[in-house]
């Protein structure tokens, strides 16, 4: 919980509001419950045989590579928003 997921579960139709299409929302927040749920099996049925340390550490490294991708993605993001328009001769 201390990862800030409570949040997101909570306030999921908010986020994934779309002004144009009033069912986006509850689709995206059904969308998170079932990964939720598949990530839960999936890591109970191979805890036992991979080990906890494994998937912690693969966790953390999948954590640290997404967080890398977001950030060039915002970075490109805004570069593109703020670059002034070139000034034509």
């Amino acid at each position: 919980m201390f990862s800030g997921f409570g949040a997101i579960l909570n306030y999921s139709t908010s986020i994934f509001e779309d002004p144009n299409d009033e069912s986006a929302a509850l689709y995206a927040t059904v969308l998170v419950g079932v990964v939720n749920i598949l990530a839960v099996l999936i890591s109970s049925l191979i805890v036992d045989r991979i080990g906890r340390r494994r998937i912690l550490l693969a966790g953390l490294v999948m954590i640290m590579i997404i967080n890398l991708l977001i950030g060039i993605c915002f970075q490109n993001s805004y570069t593109t928003v703020l670059r002034p328009p070139a000034i034509s001769p």
